[in-house]
């Protein structure tokens, strides 16, 4: 994740929550508002930047329910 993020991502738990923190120094998502958002790279731009943190939920198997609802 350091090499994804950086090396100042910090992970926490919060009851029964993972908290991600990834300091950035832009908004991490916010797109650049000089070029039309249908713009093939600035779309681009987006889906790379939402893939990291999609790879994440995979790399650390979030998507598994380890407890289930009686």
């Amino acid at each position: 994740m350091r090499s994804r993020f950086g090396k100042d991502v910090r992970l926490g738990f919060k009851d029964s929550s993972l908290v991600l923190a990834v300091p950035h120094t832009r908004p991490f998502l916010e797109p650049d508002k000089g070029t039309p958002a249908a713009d093939p790279a600035q779309v681009g731009k987006f889906l790379k930047k939402l893939t990291y943190f999609l790879d994440t939920i995979e790399e650390l198997d979030l998507n598994t329910r380890i407890w289930t609802k009686r």
